[in-house]
Order: structure tokens, then C-alpha cells, then sequence
């Protein structure tokens, strides 16, 4: 009942700001008397200089298609946060986590039938790579503090990179040199979990430098738990009149234990547990990572240039399981040149044109598991896999006329060597291609309009792409799909709500339906097709309660129905029913309270229930999480800063699976394990020091 009462009072909250707030020349005054204002601010001691901004996140209409950005300019308050809690603000996007290193993202429905990782969309640092050739993205490799902003797109509208069905979400790093500083960043949370993060940024002639280390430790929240992850990375960037290079280079070392799902007797009665046949084992990881990336950019017009980035990633990890030992490595190389904003004569037509080429070697051994200790030898395989995507896009700008048309030219070749018994297999996707167009208009005051159509494709991941004997199945087919999407948006002067609707209708083919043949062994077919749809409300307001403390909203609401259009697998006809994993409502709103005291942060996100099996006869149960953050900033002698605060996470300890596990099954006499218990109430404080 509380939880029903909390998302009503939130709602609540955000209709009375907007019936209430009547605009002025500067500003939006819920309190608009002088009288109130002047008793108001006697209260306050007030000091313009130590109110600090909250990251902003905000939907920009670029030529190409709609784009969520979040802005991370003020790292420090989101400092504490996991990569869950940063991405979930952008509605139409679940990311689900497990644990610190077990998660899954989801773009308007598609990934969230993946089985313990991220599929079905790419990501990029700049312009290196995240996702591996087979489609896999592992976001918790980065840190929150060499990042400045995240830029999501949803739905094959990013034909220069690659048209993928789910989307792509971009991370752009630091590009604003300050002075010569040392930043000094530490944490300490529940779940006996500490953070300690250093940053030095120098500016050598003509040249920036940025070097950083970060070490995270937790012993979970459930046993069998435990996390560290240490990274160090750099980054040097030099630039002259007409061109610029850059450096990048990072390396993760990360050893984590696996608590794994459990099944719905454990997760109600004792969700602290790890699955027992995990428990038993000491089920963990441990990997490093090591990523090297060069960029030139060349400018060749006023407004145009081309820029090269090659990159490459060495990888080696061993995961103890209580089916098996992997041992597994992978190596990869990844050319992206592109030509950017060239101009046709004196046309207003600009052209956008380029390649990427990414090559693969991934191998893998699995041994037996003999309780902590490895056994004998069971596979031995070597994957080689390439990837190739031609792009070619024009857009024009044409006074209250936005176009945007493009194409992408994909090709897939993966390669299998059996290396007991030399036996290969080999799965090609011949070139196709995805088209993209966007038409907006601009003319309406303060409202924008545009229509996106766009075909896009996801490529099997490691598990579907195979057959039960551990081979390369060569009749699975990539799924396809064309997308629709109107965008409505109105942005009020400076400082005024904004609100923006985003409606979509995507029609899949070709869907891979994973059937689990034990409980590491996956066969995939292609068994149907599927309409994705839904729309998305967000809403952006800035409000003065008085003139010394000011109030942000930010609001947002997600809508999904995502059904299997023609689904049969095997003797179970699945038509009609909902997709597992998407959850029909979503809504997340955020209160920011900035005033020269103290500033307060609280959040409310609500998930509705959701099916977790293609019978839709499981359900995970909704669920509102509440959080609350309290901040300040403080200046010291010598140009010294320091901001520090604290919070607490699902205030009202609510119980809850944080992440599920679709079309689980149970073997032998046990119980299917659908479910990850999320994050009891817990607390933390952050401490940042700047020189």
C-alpha cells in the first residue's frame, strides 16, 4: 500500500508544480509575491557562489533523430551511483543488475531476453568500441569519473554506427581542460563497500594530459559476493590550427565472486543467499582488460572533418562455474574513418559518409569443476569473427525543414575451429542494408516535430549463434526489423518546462528464440516475429521558490506493449502473448532542491510487473525504489574545493529482483532460479577534494 501511496504523492508533486508556476521574464516562481520571497530568503544566509548544479538530462532533435543526453560535467554528485542508477533516468531504457558485474541493458525491449550480459546494441568510449564482434557490451568497465557525458539513442537510427535494433549509447570523455589539478575522490557505503578515485589533469604547451586510478571494493550484499575492480587510465590529447590526436589507454583488473539467481523459495525467505551450487564452488571471476585507441582529426572546411580512430582491446579472464571452468581470451582490432558536415557546392545538403572494420580472435578452454579445483579438459575452440559497416548520410537544413537520409551496408563473417579435433564451421551474412530517414519541423513556436523511419538488424550473440554439439549453426539468420517513430516536443524560454513525447512502432523478424539444453548449453532458432511499441513522456522544469533556493523536475514515464506477433517454439504457440522482460509502465521522477544551506536530491522509481517466461505465466512483482541525497559544496584558502554528501538508497527497504533471468529453467528436482534480489537499504557518503 505504501508503495502505491508514495508513486500517487510523487505524481502528485509534479501536477501541482505545473497547475501552479506561472512564468516570468527570467524565471518561474511557484511562490510569485515579493512578500514570500523576502520572508524566504531572511531565513537564509545566502552566498551565490556555493550553489552546485545537478547533472541535466535532456532530449536534444538532431537532424539524424531524437538523442537522451546525459550530462555528467558534475561528476562528484554522482559519484556513489552505479551504472544502473545513472542509466535508468532515460526512459525506454532498463538496465538491470544482478550484481556489480552481472547486468543487462535494454533499449524499448530489445536485449532483455539476453541471459547474463548485454546484447543487441553498441556502445562506444569516443569512437572505440565497447561491444565485442559478437554483440556483447560490458559497461561496467567504465568509471563515472572520466566521463562527461552519455548520449542514448533508440531504435537503427545511427546508421554511422552501425544500425542496430536496440540502439547505441555513446560516452564522450573530458574535453574541457581546466587548470592544472589534482582530484581526490573517496566513498564509503553499507555492504562494506569504499571507493577511493584520483584524477590529475595537466596541461603541457599546446597539449592536454589526463591520468587517472580508481579502486572499488565491496563485500556484497549477499553471500559469495565479494568485488574489487582496479583501473588506471589515460588520456592525452594535442591540437593545432586544423587538426588534433589523441591518445587513449586504460587497464581494468577485476576479480568478483558470482552469488547467481536464486529461485522464488530462497529469494522470498532468505535473499541475502548465493545459489547453492554457486556457494559451493566459491563460484567467481577474475579478468584484465587492456584498451589502446588513436584518433587524428583533419579538418578540411570551415565546418568539415575527417577523423580516424584505430583501437584495439586484449582480454583474458578465467570464471570458475559449477558446470565448468572457462578459461577464455580475445584480442581485437578496429579501424573507424569518417568524413563529417561536408558541404555540396553551395548547397545546404551536408554529407556524412565512412567505414568501420573490426577484427576478432576469441578462444576459449572449458575444464571440468572439481569442487575449487579444475579438472580435466572438455573444449578447446578459437572464434574468429569480422565485421564490416559502410555508411553513407545526407542531411539538410532548409529554414523550418530538417531532412536526414541515410544507409548502412552491414557484413558479418564468424569462424569456429574445433581445436581437439580440427573440425571448422563458418557462419556469413551476406551484405544488406538498412536504410534511415528523418524529416522535422521547427516552425511551431517554442514545438518541434519530427518522423524517423529506419530499418536495423541484431546479429545472434555467443549462445545463438550455436548448435547443441558446440558448432556454428549456418542456417540461424540475423533479426531484422523497420522502426517508426514521431517525436513531439515543446521547450518553453529559458528556464520553462519542457516536455517532450516520443511514440514508436517496430515490427521484428526473424526472432532468436535461446532454448537451454543444460544449464550452460543454449540452442537457438529462428521462431517469429514480434511489434514492439510504446511510447515515452519526459518532463523538464526549473522552478524558483524563492530567490536564494531553486527547485529542478525532472520526470519521465515509459509505456510498452511488446508482443510476439507469430511466435511458436517447438509444440508451445507463444502469439500474442508479451515479451518477457519488458515491463508495461516505468516512471522515474527526481526533485533537486538547490539552496545555499544544504541542497537535497530525492528520487522516486517505479517498474511495473513484468512477465519472465514467454507462457507469461511468471511474473516478477512490481516494485518502488526511493532515494534520498544530501550535498554541499565548500571552498577552502588556495583554491581548495570540497563537495561532500551523503544519502541513503531504497529508503523504505523494499524487497525486490533487480534482475531476472528470462525462460530460466531447473534441472533435475529443483526449482527454475528467475531471480536477483536487488540492493537492501543502504547508505553512503561521498568526500571530494580539488586542487
Amino acid at each position: 500500500m505504501y508503495r502505491f501511496c508514495s508513486l500517487i504523492l510523487s505524481l502528485a508533486i509534479v501536477m501541482a508544480l505545473c497547475l501552479n508556476v506561472s512564468a516570468q521574464s527570467d524565471s518561474i516562481s511557484i511562490i510569485p509575491t515579493d512578500a514570500h520571497l523576502d520572508r524566504l530568503d531572511s531565513i537564509i544566509n545566502y552566498d551565490p557562489s556555493i550553489v552546485v548544479e545537478i547533472s541535466a538530462n535532456t532530449i536534444f532533435l538532431e537532424d539524424k533523430g531524437p538523442v537522451n543526453k546525459i550530462d555528467l560535467a558534475n561528476i562528484d554528485l554522482q559519484f556513489h551511483r552505479t551504472w544502473d542508477e545513472v542509466l535508468n533516468s532515460v526512459p525506454g531504457l532498463q538496465m538491470q543488475s544482478g550484481a556489480l558485474n552481472t547486468n543487462r541493458i535494454s533499449l524499448r525491449g530489445i536485449g532483455n531476453r539476453s541471459t547474463f550480459s548485454t546484447t543487441k546494441l553498441k556502445a562506444y568510449l569516443d569512437d572505440i568500441p565497447l561491444t565485442t564482434g559478437i554483440g556483447e557490451t560490458t559497461l561496467e568497465d567504465l568509471d563515472l569519473a572520466m566521463i562527461e557525458s552519455i548520449e542514448v539513442s533508440k531504435g537503427p537510427t545511427k546508421v554511422d554506427y552501425g544500425s542496430n535494433l536496440g540502439g547505441m549509447i555513446h560516452f564522450t570523455t573530458n574535453d574541457n581542460p581546466d587548470d592544472n589539478t589534482w582530484t581526490l575522490r573517496t566513498q564509503l557505503g553499507s555492504f562494506g563497500t569504499y571507493q577511493i578515485a584520483n584524477a590529475i589533469q595537466l596541461n603541457p604547451k599546446q597539449s592536454n594530459l589526463w591520468i587517472g586510478q580508481q579502486y572499488l571494493h565491496s563485500d556484497g550484499f549477499r553471500d559469495n559476493n565479494e568485488y574489487d575492480r582496479l583501473h588506471f587510465y589515460t588520456y592525452w590529447k594535442k591540437k593545432s590550427k586544423n587538426s588534433q590526436w589523441s591518445v587513449f589507454a586504460n587497464f581494468i583488473d577485476l576479480h568478483a565472486e558470482i552469488p547467481s539467481a536464486l529461485n522464488i523459495e530462497d529469494f522470498e525467505s532468505d535473499p541475502r543467499k548465493a545459489a547453492d551450487n554457486w556457494k559451493n564452488i566459491n563460484g567467481r571471476e577474475s579478468y584484465t582488460r587492456s584498451r589502446v585507441a588513436i584518433n587524428h582529426q583533419q579538418k578540411i572546411q570551415d565546418y568539415s572533418h575527417i577523423s580516424t580512430t584505430i583501437s584495439g582491446q586484449v582480454y583474458d579472464a578465467y570464471e570458475v562455474r559449477p558446470f565448468n571452468i572457462l578459461d577464455d581470451d580475445l584480442i581485437n582490432l578496429n579501424i573507424r574513418s569518417a568524413l563529417r558536415n561536408w558541404y555540396f557546392g553551395r548547397s545546404n545538403w551536408k554529407l556524412d559518409t565512412g567505414f568501420e572494420i573490426l577484427y576478432e580472435d576469441y578462444s576459449f578452454k572449458t575444464f571440468e569443476s572439481l569442487q575449487t579445483q579444475q579438472g580435466n579438459l572438455l573444449e578447446n575452440q578459437t572464434d574468429k569473427r569480422s565485421t564490416i559497416n559502410y555508411f553513407i548520410e545526407t542531411h539538410k537544413n532548409a529554414g523550418n525543414w530538417t531532412t536526414a537520409l541515410g544507409l548502412s551496408f552491414q557484413h558479418f563473417r564468424f569462424t569456429r575451429a574445433n581445436n581437439q579435433n580440427n573440425l571448422e564451421s563458418k557462419l556469413n551474412y551476406d551484405l544488406d542494408l538498412f536504410p534511415h530517414l528523418a524529416i522535422g519541423y521547427h516552425g511551431f513556436r517554442n514545438n518541434k516535430i519530427q518522423f524517423v523511419f529506419s530499418r536495423g538488424l541484431s546479429i545472434p550473440n555467443f549462445e545463438e549463434s550455436l548448435l547443441p554439439d558446440g558448432t556454428l549453426n549456418p542456417d540461424i539468420a540475423i533479426e531484422k526489423g523497420w522502426n517508426t517513430e514521431l517525436i513531439l516536443q515543446h521547450k518553453g524560454p529559458e528556464k520553462m518546462a519542457s516536455f517532450t513525447a516520443q511514440i514508436y512502432s517496430m515490427y521484428i523478424t526473424d526472432l532468436l528464440v535461446a532454448r537451454r539444453t543444460s544449464e550452460d548449453a543454449f540452442f537457438s532458432i529462428n521462431a517469429g516475429s514480434a511489434w514492439m511499441q510504446g511510447f515515452e513522456l519526459s518532463f523538464r522544469q526549473d522552478a524558483r521558490i524563492s530567490r536564494k533556493v531553486s527547485l529542478e523536475i525532472q520526470a519521465d514515464y515509459t509505456f510498452t506493449a511488446h508482443r510476439f506477433n507469430d511466435f511458436i517454439d517447438d509444440q508451445s504457440d507463444f502469439s500474442g502473448n508479451a515479451i518477457p522482460g519488458s515491463a508495461p509502465h516505468q516512471f522515474r521522477i527526481n526533485l533537486d532542491v538547490k539552496n545555499p544551506v544544504v541542497n537535497v536530491l530525492t528520487e522516486a522509481y517505479f517498474l511495473d510487473s513484468y512477465p519472465i517466461n514467454d507462457g507469461n505465466s511468471v511474473y516478477n512483482d512490481a516494485y518502488l525504489i526511493n532515494s534520498l541525497q544530501l550535498y554541499k559544496e565548500l571552498s577552502g584558502p588556495n583554491s581548495l574545493k570540497y563537495r561532500i554528501s551523503a544519502g541513503i538508497n531504497n529508503i523504505f527497504d523494499v524487497s525486490y529482483a533487480s534482475m531476472t533471468a528470462i525462460n530460466a529453467r531447473s534441472f533435475g528436482n529443483s526449482l527454475p532460479r528467475y531471480y536477483y534480489p536487488g540492493k537492501f537499504r543502504n547508505f553512503f557518503v561521498t568526500f571530494v577534494q580539488k586542487i
